[in-house]
């Protein structure tokens, strides 16, 4: 990536016709340049131009503006959490699928700072276990907004528990079956798990099916 100087010409259907050191040029429009106006602006890109045996199409990727107008949009990557996602869309924050982070107006800087408080510093490590039996119908079983586990479907009637990356099951079993055309995970009382996520986000853990412990140095505290 680098920061360079750009000359918006004109705004296309897909691409921005741009002027970077006298060069002719495009800009990819996504969601985070779509606010773009005609006139100069200094860019955080990535060089996604186009080279074949006949020439080369200049093309850019904006990353992030510097100094950006008070409509601009500004980027926030987190790590997935259904908290996290309402509150971006009360935001009015939109996804960009292709870079995987979301993009706000400029405007909310002082709640996208509260976002990266909650959900992107002060990891810890947490040891969670099931207080009862319990079950999950269609849909991921979550604690505190990450998902833990989830009923993949393998065949007409077979399924699969799919326990997500970061979380280390250490006791008992998360199953998944067909009940009535639905999905249920069944998870049993003392089933226990760890996993590291942000503290502040055990805020948002209502669940009265888990009992959890924060560790410290591999000891509770």
């Amino acid at each position: 990536m680098k920061t360079l100087k750009f000359e918006v010409l004109k705004k296309n259907r897909k691409y921005f016709d741009c002027r970077q050191n006298g060069f002719k040029c495009k800009l990819k429009i996504t969601p985070l340049s779509e606010h773009l106006k005609p006139g100069v602006h200094e860019l955080t890109v990535q060089d996604v131009s186009i080279r074949t045996d006949y020439g080369t199409t200049i093309i850019f990727d904006m990353v992030y503006e510097k100094n950006p107008e008070p409509d601009a949009f500004i980027p926030f990557s987190a790590d997935y959490n259904r908290f996290l996602v309402q509150k971006a869309r009360e935001l009015s924050g939109k996804w960009d699928s292709k870079l995987k982070r979301w993009v706000f107006a400029s405007k909310f800087k002082k709640e996208i700072q509260e976002l990266e408080d909650t959900f992107c510093k002060n990891f810890v490590g947490v040891i969670v276990t099931a207080k009862k039996n319990f079950s999950v119908f269609n849909d991921v079983l979550t604690f505190a907004g990450y998902s833990i586990a989830k009923a993949e479907i393998r065949g007409a009637d077979d399924l699969e528990t799919r326990i997500f990356d970061d979380v280390k099951l250490t006791i008992g079993e998360i199953l998944s079956i067909w009940n009535n055309n639905q999905t249920e995970i069944k998870v049993k009382e003392g089933t226990t798990f760890k996993l590291i996520l942000p503290k502040k986000a055990l805020d948002f853990e209502k669940n009265e099916n888990f009992n959890y412990r924060i560790l410290d140095n591999n000891h509770a505290v």
